[in-house]
């Protein structure tokens, strides 16, 4: 139906094929526009800078609806606190601990700024950052605003009922 699903689907999927050789868990949505190369290169700088939790930054024809994330020229990475559900990539221990959690969501929204978060707070993995020696094109503008989920809510409810959740 949207993020959520996708992502407690691929959760699902790692648990009963019983995977567990990953560095990152990486899930872009299907308007993300980057290079395998691009990809290559922002593991890499991950693995180097040991991130936790990280995406590329934003260019500057994306669509957005935050700031923070639209590239910054001249920075390979700036620490930030989340990143957005759109492009996320996960430390594999952060994701299989917050997987038990995706089913709040379905937007995916709230995952990203306060599910996430707060998992990492817990592990002690808050290294987090734009990695903005790539830059990413969001070709499409948001969908999620104001619709219905099949549980009844729409995204902003999903993210309270969140905020509350990790609170």
């Amino acid at each position: 139906e949207c993020k959520g699903d996708l992502i407690q689907a691929v959760y699902e999927y790692l648990i009963n094929n019983n995977h567990t050789a990953f560095s990152y868990i990486g899930l872009l949505d299907d308007d993300i526009l980057i290079s395998v190369s691009d990809l290559n290169k922002i593991l890499f700088i991950a693995d180097v800078q040991k991130l936790d939790v990280f995406q590329a930054s934003l260019s500057h024809d994306s669509y957005y609806n935050h700031r923070n994330f639209i590239h910054k020229p001249g920075y390979q990475i700036l620490k930030t606190w989340w990143v957005e559900i759109m492009s996320p990539f996960y430390s594999f221990e952060i994701f299989m601990e917050a997987g038990q959690y995706f089913n709040k969501s379905i937007s995916g929204t709230g995952i990203d700024v306060y599910l996430i978060p707060t998992i990492q707070q817990l592990l002690n993995k808050t290294n987090t950052a734009v990695i903005h020696a790539v830059q990413m094109k969001h070709c499409r503008p948001i969908r999620t605003d104001g619709r219905v989920f099949s549980n009844g809510k729409t995204n902003l409810q999903e993210i309270q009922e969140l905020n509350t959740f990790c609170r």
